[in-house]
């Protein structure tokens, strides 16, 4: 997910017992938004008779910004910097 830091409250709202913070609880809703459109993609794919010849690939460019950019809350922990530094953290995105 990218910015801008935004999801559907309806999104957002389960998470808001467990997590604290509104930036990492607005990211969460972010990635259930995006889990619910591959599911939606997949559903689509598999009802046409194509799912079984289908790859889909997700992948990253960089680490999630943590500090030295904007931040969406994320951690790309065991690697250290983020988006936007030249550590591992920056350079490689963690599975």
């Amino acid at each position: 997910v990218h910015a801008p830091r935004q999801a559907p409250a309806a999104y957002v709202e389960p998470y808001k017992k467990g997590i604290a913070d509104p930036v990492r609880r607005t990211f969460a809703g972010m990635i259930s938004a995006l889990d619910e459109g591959i599911g939606n993609v997949t559903a689509a794919l598999a009802a046409r008779g194509m799912f079984a010849d289908t790859l889909i690939v997700v992948t990253t460019d960089n680490g999630g910004p943590t500090t030295e950019c904007s931040t969406t809350g994320q951690s790309n922990w065991p690697f250290r910097g983020s988006k936007c530094s030249i550590y591992e953290g920056g350079t490689r995105g963690t599975a």
